[in-house]
């Protein structure tokens, strides 16, 4: 063999050994391939997957948590939205609760025998001696017969320790307080002791709590037992303390108006313009959303005169005694009109009560009945509503000064002009009203949306 034949079978093993390894680089490849094609059949599959989904979340007009969900410009969205909610899981969870409802109604009535004695024994409850252990014990029983057969109990905090005399400690699992804000701290001292966990609902820009005692006693009770403001003063409410209680909240207001407060509910859906707008601006630094978008009606009727009786006005008497007359006009015999007639003055509202039942006693028969429901105080109405409110403010130059109380705080505008659902009327003196504070917005308000209804 030559050295020239070595050499051919050498570069011979070279190129063998070369198309082996492209060999093995393509079977590779190949492979690869094939795993890419794999791959790309299952990211079809699931974008198929994935558009049906989001076809079904958006028949279902679920809100995903996407960018442009958190994005600050979408604060509204945000407000009235719920993360993940569906028709679909709405509607089971209704079907749920109802189902649960049946399955209790037929547990009372199995065991109907057994249950009655709890209710016996709570139409007896004030003759039963809670000072004997046995008794005691039979108490706390019946109690959770009751929670049982009523799993949602409605009192109030003056009848709460007389209702559960002798209960201990944490025995309530949960004690819901609405209207939070007009309760002093105090008030709701035993009803706390008895629960275990609490959720408190209120406004603090609405009615405050009614305190008789002096704020220099107040101060006094603060310096004497070293207590915060916020648990006893004048404007401590039961609200208040579960704000600064709550490790999650946020804070209104700025510098010495800077105020914290609990977890804000931000949507309004009582409402509509004006009433929306004006409480907004005077009460909520603008923040609240309004769920449902529409317009309804408002006006300020100058209606000016001079006061008879403290703050009352006759004019305005008579113009109230015309409008309350068109309303009931205005429904089917027997039925009461959706209508409030609110005052900031207790003399306004006695006058208004007197006239009102004088002037239409005969022409309506429920008259007196409605009138006693449906006209008084800012104070009377928190927590109520009506699709049409007349605001009454009275006074004239001489009792001006009621009339700058009546604003010094924008509570009382606030509560009165919210309870109006669909029309918001205000009675009295326009150009003394609207130099004042808070009452210049509503009559801007009220303008602005008269101007720009569309219909």
């Amino acid at each position: 063999m030559t050295w020239n034949n070595v050499l051919v079978y050498s570069n011979r093993d070279d190129i063998l050994q070369k198309i082996i390894q492209k060999n093995k680089e393509n079977d590779s490849c190949i492979e690869r391939i094939e795993q890419l094609k794999q791959i790309e059949k299952d990211i079809k599959s699931r974008l198929n997957i994935i558009k049906v989904k989001q076809n079904k979340y958006e028949k279902e007009q679920v809100t995903l948590s996407t960018n442009e969900f958190w994005d600050p410009n979408s604060y509204n969205e945000r407000q009235v939205s719920i993360l993940w909610q569906t028709h679909e899981l709405n509607f089971k969870r209704g079907m749920l609760f109802l189902k649960a409802l049946k399955v209790h109604k037929v547990f009372l009535h199995k065991n109907y025998n057994h249950l009655k004695v709890a209710i016996t024994m709570l139409k007896n409850l004030r003759s039963i001696n809670i000072n004997i252990e046995e008794n005691k014990t039979n108490v706390k029983r019946m109690w959770k017969t009751l929670h049982l057969i009523f799993p949602v109990m409605s009192t109030t905090f003056a009848s709460f320790s007389s209702m559960y005399r002798g209960i201990d400690t944490d025995f309530i699992d949960y004690l819901f307080v609405d209207e939070a804000g007009q309760a002093s701290p105090q008030q709701a001292a035993g009803a706390l002791w008895r629960s275990k966990r609490v959720i408190v609902v209120g406004d603090p820009i609405q009615i405050e709590p009614v305190v008789t005692l002096d704020e220099t006693i107040l101060a006094d009770v603060q310096k004497k037992f070293n207590v915060s403001e916020h648990f006893i003063g004048p404007t401590a409410s039961v609200q208040t303390v579960a704000d600064h209680a709550n490790p999650i909240g946020t804070y209104k207001g700025g510098g010495e108006n800077k105020e914290r407060i609990g977890i804000p509910l931000w949507v309004h859906r009582r409402c509509i313009e004006p009433m929306f707008s004006i409480a907004n601006e005077i009460a909520y630094e603008n923040k609240m959303v309004l769920a449902k978008k529409d317009v309804g009606a408002g006006e300020w009727y100058n209606i000016i005169g001079q006061t008879k009786q403290a703050q009352y006005v006759f004019e305005q008497g008579e113009f109230i005694v015309e409008k309350i007359e068109e309303q009931f006009e205005e429904v089917e015999n027997g039925e009461m009109p959706s209508v409030f007639v609110i005052t900031p003055f207790t003399a306004i509202r006695r006058e208004l009560i007197s006239l009102v039942n004088n002037r239409l006693g005969k022409k309506i028969p429920h008259i007196k009945k409605w009138s006693l429901t449906s006209i008084g105080t800012v104070h009377t109405f928190q927590g109520k509503e009506a699709n049409v409110v007349y605001f009454v403010t009275g006074t004239d130059e001489a009792t001006d000064g009621a009339a700058n109380w009546s604003c010094m705080k924008p509570n009382l505008i606030n509560v009165a002009v919210t309870r109006a659902k669909k029309e918001f009327y205000v009675v009295g003196d326009l150009k003394r009203f609207k130099k004042k504070r808070y009452y210049e917005t509503v009559v801007n308000k009220i303008q602005y949306y008269s101007n720009n209804k569309t219909t």
